[in-house]
């Protein structure tokens, strides 16, 4: 993609277009001379949609998201991470409702699978070893996640996974094992997601 402006652009508003195109393209923001992602992603009007020091460096990984920002004429219902071991999938069902709406979304690279992670809520068997953070500015509304997990192997190997027994756990205080922790079953399973 090309994009071409009638004069310079100052850093703010090259951070803008530089966060306007890693969400179209569910790429990773990775400013230059740095290792990984260090500043925040922007909205068309300079606001902050993922603010990199609120979510912790470790959250600085597959970020993508979906997003209505009609300043910068965009609109975003449907996205992944393009790395190869990205799991999840948003999508509003169609289309937003509200301007300046984002949901971001970063995971912390832990590795997927890890046997003996205690840190999970009474009745949870095993978990993913990986954790994401969102962050909603806006109204985004009702979403769908959809998660891939064909590759990550069950309690007793690849394809014992039952995945109506799967539930995604939403923590509040980033302490899966300490009782904030909300578990919301699959509306629907194809096999793999």
């Amino acid at each position: 993609e090309t994009i071409v402006f009638s004069q310079l652009i100052n850093e703010n508003e090259k951070t803008r277009v530089e966060s306007y195109l890693s969400i179209k393209y569910g790429i990773t923001r990775v400013v230059a001379g740095l290792s990984e992602a260090a500043e925040d992603y922007l909205a068309g009007d300079g606001g902050i949609v993922w603010d990199i020091d609120g979510q912790g460096l470790a959250y600085h990984n597959d970020i993508f998201g979906i997003s209505r920002d009609d300043l910068s004429c965009f609109e975003q219902i449907k996205s992944k991470s393009e790395n190869t071991d990205a799991l999840v999938i948003f999508d509003n069902n169609g289309s937003f409702s509200t301007d300046d709406s984002w949901l971001i979304s970063g995971n912390d690279n832990a590795p997927i699978e890890a046997t003996g992670n205690l840190e999970k809520p009474a009745g949870i068997e095993s978990r993913l070893n990986r954790e994401w953070r969102v962050q909603e500015t806006g109204t985004v509304g009702t979403i769908k996640l959809s998660y891939d997990l064909s590759t990550i192997t069950g309690p007793s190997g690849i394809g014992t996974n039952n995945l109506n027994q799967t539930r995604l756990m939403v923590d509040d205080d980033g302490n899966f094992a300490n009782g904030g922790t909300t578990l919301i079953s699959p509306s629907a399973v194809d096999g793999t997601n």
